[in-house]
């Protein structure tokens, strides 16, 4: 784990039974083995390093508990597939175009696009699938944020858009 990750990094709580028993039972009330998790402050200190996440005001952990999140290379990959599709579209639908439509009308698109995947799988142009699993993935991921924007609009106490 780097004790100067910067804040806005993201890191995993792996070793819930890392630390002191003090450390142990703090992160055990507060985080979930295997979350994500934002760094908003760090702490480095001569014996060891606190860390302050996002998700959790005001709370410091030990960072003995958390390593670094990478992303894997096929990952990091196909997110650049769907970036450079999503930018093919910037000029026309803007930077996030899809937060105006629906979960009906995205769904309808999700649609489309497995029927498009599926005449790419069937053509075997290797280029063609990527070029339609990348749009497949944008319109899941755009389905996800919209899910994202709920859940933060409804902890804000706001109702649905």
């Amino acid at each position: 784990m780097n004790i100067y990750a910067t804040p806005g990094s993201r890191i995993i709580f792996a070793y819930p039974e890392n630390g002191r028993e003090s450390d142990q039972e703090l992160a055990k009330k507060h985080l979930k083995p295997g979350e994500l998790y934002t760094i908003e402050r760090t702490d480095v200190g001569d014996w060891h390093t606190d860390v302050c996440l996002t998700e959790i005001p005001g709370v410091w952990f030990n960072l003995v508990h958390f390593e670094d999140f990478v992303l894997r290379a096929e990952v990091l990959w196909f997110a650049g597939e769907m970036e450079r599709q999503l930018r093919a579209h910037d000029e026309a639908k803007g930077r996030r175009g899809w937060v105006d439509l629906s979960i009906g009308d995205l769904c309808n698109l999700f649609d489309n696009e497995r029927v498009e995947l599926d005449m790419a799988l069937d053509s075997k142009s290797c280029e063609e699938v990527i070029h339609e699993a990348a749009d497949l993935g944008n319109v899941t991921m755009m389905i996800a944020d919209d899910a994202r924007r709920l859940i933060a609009r409804a902890k804000e106490g706001r109702p649905r858009a």
